[in-house]
């Protein structure tokens, strides 16, 4: 059960990376007083996010599809950090937070883990 959740919260991630690229890539800068320098040095730093999101939705595929017992304190370590990424999001892109939702997708499996691993 545990995999379903994992592979949503890796869909939900590689859907926020999809629109993240598409977002940077036609972004507009209309009536924008910053100067060229910051608007590329901004765009690079979106690019690296994006990198980020795809990584950790990669991730996720693979603890979903490990035969083995994961181990669930990675798997905590990965979820805290896609929480927290979700919490720069709610402060700053609201309501565009998506990571929070995939946040708790993990989290849910890590509870299911949990409660398997101690039977």
């Amino acid at each position: 059960m545990a995999k379903i959740f994992l592979r949503i919260a890796s869909v939900i991630m590689l859907l926020h990376g999809v629109g993240l690229i598409i977002g940077t890539l036609f972004a507009q800068t209309l009536n924008s007083d910053l100067p060229d320098n910051v608007i590329q040095f901004m765009r690079g730093a979106t690019f690296t996010g994006i990198l980020f999101v795809l990584l950790l939705a990669a991730l996720l595929w693979v603890f979903s599809g490990i035969k083995e017992k994961v181990d669930i304190k990675l798997l905590l370590i990965v979820a805290t950090g896609i929480f927290f990424l979700g919490i720069i999001e709610i402060i700053f892109f609201f309501p565009y937070a998506i990571s929070i939702i995939s946040a708790i997708f993990v989290f849910i499996a890590l509870f299911k883990l949990k409660k398997v691993s101690e039977k």
